[in-house]
C-alpha cells in the first residue's frame, strides 16, 4: 500500500496496529473532544505515569550531559507519555507479534 510514497515503511500487523494507535490519538486530540488527562486515566494513573515521565526526562538528561532546562525536560516528559499511550493503544489493538 502507497509503496512507492513510502518506500521503507514495513507492512507488518506490527506496525498497522501502531499506526492505528497514533491515528486515534491524533484524532482525539484534534478533535478536543478528549483531552489527554481523560484518556490517561482511562489507562493509568494520571499522577503516576506524569511522574515517572519526569523521572525518567531527567534520567535522560542527566545520562547524556545536556544541560538541564525545563523545556528539554518537557519535552523528553511528552514524548515518553505519547510513546506510553501509543504502547496501550497497540495492546488494545491485539498487538502481539504473529
Amino acid at each position: 500500500m502507497d509503496g512507492d510514497q513510502f518506500p521503507n515503511r514495513p507492512d507488518h500487523p506490527d506496525f498497522w496496529r501502531l499506526s492505528e494507535s497514533v491515528l486515534k490519538q491524533d484524532g482525539k486530540f484534534s478533535e478536543g473532544v478528549d483531552p489527554f488527562e481523560t484518556v490517561m486515566a482511562k489507562i493509568v494513573d494520571v499522577e503516576s505515569v506524569i511522574y515517572m515521565a519526569e523521572q525518567r526526562a531527567n534520567f535522560l538528561i542527566d545520562r547524556t550531559g545536556v544541560p538541564h532546562s525545563t523545556v528539554l525536560q518537557g519535552l523528553l516528559m511528552s514524548v515518553y507519555l505519547d510513546a506510553f499511550t501509543t504502547g496501550v493503544g497497540f495492546q488494545q489493538a491485539g498487538g502481539t507479534r504473529q
